[in-house]
């Protein structure tokens, strides 16, 4: 068996806080040399060759440190910002919404924010239709159209003003023709001007518009950024955002109604990052087995999350996982390690795509020699491979802070801080044959490696036996037993059945108990016949909860009780009979009350109600 191990990191993490990934990992090795080999048998050839990353010195060595507080440890190596890599901050700008619920008038708004602005209109779709023509005469333009006139006269993008367009205006810069009652043509002069001042070539209108800017495009916030300020007299007296139920009537947002209508998100930085990619090939006839291995170092304090969601998180909590793009697996405590592992399994190279065959002349892909066969060392599509690489992210919930500040103040109390980072490490083996896994029985258990569900395992896995849910029965004992050798049982941990694959197939056994069950009489009424007394199904219970018998009756009459004598009433095979002629002396039709207590712990009673017959 060939077998390779090397470690890709080992990372220091932010003091201050957070959790470190890696950094650009490597670009991948292309394969060197001829690789060829001579071979003069028949027999295919094996041959064994497995492309690594190129992994420079100091590539995997650095820190995450988003709140920049690592100089406090270490002021002259932390010093630089460019040290700090992953994960890094994503700001996302203050933003204000229409608060869904809002009504005008008993009327819902649409959901949106609008702005009064001036966008370009049509000369002949809008102005024209805006100009009112009596006996051939223009008497009167709809407001809110306009020209734009620049303070110089070229170019015209310079300073200006927006100027109304009215009946001197439309005069002064358009030439018109018009109808006895409307305008038969419009359009802008050839020079668009009056007398020195040059207008730009476009006419603009009034129109509300989505508002899709930051907050602060609109409103002005308080000095810490955590609300629209309402405070400060000259802050937001004219507020240009408007809500409407209709896109007909708008409604203008004043700092008095900014509640009612308004949602503010304040600004938030998001920590989160991935590396680079790890391309392992593999260019042998053999399948092998890449094993990538992340472990968290110094994790005491930070809660590691199953995914990438913090949503109403309030601790000083971290996602890391390893994935291939598509399925990561994240790193969780089991047994105070926090780590994850990720395992690719990788096709032998196809010998009749990746096997060239000489025989009868020299090649330069071998070196000018004469060989049988050798390999194709640069054509990469032949091979399998795996890519694998880090992501993650870390809490930055406004309401987490606290638990950050809390976790900083716990790093920095130690004389010498312990940095959390992580270390990866991957392996690459030659696929070993695999074992099989068999259990007998109706409730037989099933098996995994790695949260995958097997029937074999391969020497040296970690095999979690999942024993089959029976009503009423619990687990009572786990043991599995490598063919030809003793059973050995299995103590869970942590509520797993775990056990590591010998390099033989292995048989598995569960038995069960019974569930912890109290005492009881299901039918707890009946009628007692002086000639054959009464019986009742007792169940005795099961496990630690169970007794062995009955401790004792007492039997009520008008008021009064008194002890059976244990001659009146027996208990076999899980029936209680009170014995004939016990309460011969009873009135028919009259009602006897009889407790029973129970031998158990508890101890635990029950009572019964009979009736006399005749």
């Amino acid at each position: 068996m060939k077998k390779i191990t090397k470690s890709l990191m080992a990372v220091a993490l932010s003091a201050a806080m957070v959790l470190s990934s890696t950094s650009a990992m490597a670009a991948e090795q292309t394969s060197t040399g001829n690789g060829a080999f001579e071979n003069d048998d028949s027999a295919v050839p094996v041959y064994d060759e497995v492309t690594l990353p190129t992994v420079a010195a100091g590539t995997y060595n650095f820190t995450i440190d988003p709140q920049k507080l690592l100089n406090k440890y270490d002021s002259e190596t932390y010093s630089d910002a460019s040290a700090t890599l992953l994960f890094n901050t994503v700001n996302q700008q203050a933003k204000i919404e229409a608060l869904a619920t809002a009504q005008i008038d008993g009327a819902l708004i649409d959901g949106k924010l609008y702005t009064h602005t001036k966008v370009e209109a049509d000369i002949d779709d809008d102005l024209k239709a805006a100009i009112t023509v009596a006996t051939s005469t223009i008497t009167a333009v709809e407001p809110g159209f306009y020209l734009w006139v620049p303070d110089e006269t070229t170019p015209i993008d310079y300073d200006g003003k927006y100027l109304e367009i009215d009946t001197t205006v439309l005069g002064t810069y358009f030439d018109i023709t018009l109808t006895e009652s409307a305008v038969d043509s419009i359009a802008l002069k050839a020079n668009h001007n009056a007398g020195s001042v040059v207008c730009a070539d476009e006419i603009y209108m009034d129109e509300y518009v989505e508002a899709t800017g930051s907050a602060t495009d609109y409103v002005t916030l308080k000095a810490d950024g955590s609300a629209i300020d309402t405070e400060t007299a000259t802050a937001n007296q004219d507020i240009n955002l408007y809500v409407t139920t209709d896109e007909a009537a708008f409604t203008q947002i004043t700092k008095t109604n900014l509640a009612t209508y308004v949602k503010f998100t304040p600004a938030t930085n998001t920590y989160k990052g991935q590396s680079n990619k790890v391309k392992i090939i593999n260019k042998s006839t053999k399948t092998k087995t890449v094993t990538a291995k992340v472990t968290v170092k110094n994790a005491d304090g930070l809660t590691f999350k199953p995914e990438a969601t913090y949503s109403s998180d309030t601790s000083a909590s971290v996602y890391l996982a390893i994935t291939d793009g598509s399925t990561p697996v994240a790193v969780a405590a089991a047994d105070s390690v926090v780590s994850a592992t990720k395992t690719f399994e990788l096709a032998p190279a196809d010998e009749s795509e990746a096997i060239t065959y000489q025989t009868t002349s020299t090649d330069d892909k071998t070196g000018g020699h004469v060989y049988k066969r050798y390999i194709q060392p640069d054509d990469g599509s032949k091979y399998s491979f795996c890519e694998f690489y880090i992501t993650g992210s870390a809490n930055s919930e406004e309401g987490a802070k606290e638990a950050w500040d809390a976790y900083n103040k716990a790093l920095e109390a130690n004389q010498t801080p312990k940095i959390p980072g992580i270390d990866v490490v991957y392996s690459i083996n030659d696929k070993v044959d695999k074992y099989t896994l068999t259990a007998a029985g109706d409730n037989a258990p099933t098996f995994k490696v790695a949260e995958a569900t097997v029937t074999s395992a391969a020497e040296g896995d970690e095999v979690t036996i999942v024993p089959a849910v029976v009503d009423g029965k619990v687990v009572d004992t786990v043991k599995y037993t490598p063919s030809g050798e003793e059973a050995v049982t299995v103590t869970p941990v942590s509520g797993a059945y775990k056990f590591t694959m010998p390099a033989k197939a292995v048989s598995v056994a569960v038995t069960y108990k019974s569930a912890d069950k109290a005492p009881n009489i299901a039918t707890r009424t009946g009628t007692y016949s002086k000639a054959n007394g009464a019986t009742f199904a007792v169940d005795l219970g099961a496990g630690s909860l169970a007794a062995e018998n009955i401790a004792n009756l007492e039997i009520s009459i008008d008021g009064s009780s008194f002890m059976a004598y244990t001659g009146g009433y027996s208990l076999s095979e899980g029936t209680l009979t009170l014995n004939s002629g016990y309460m011969g002396g009873a009135t028919a039709g009259s009602t006897r009350y009889v407790k029973v207590t129970f031998d158990d712990d508890e101890p635990t009673s029950v009572t019964l109600t009979l009736t006399v017959a005749d």
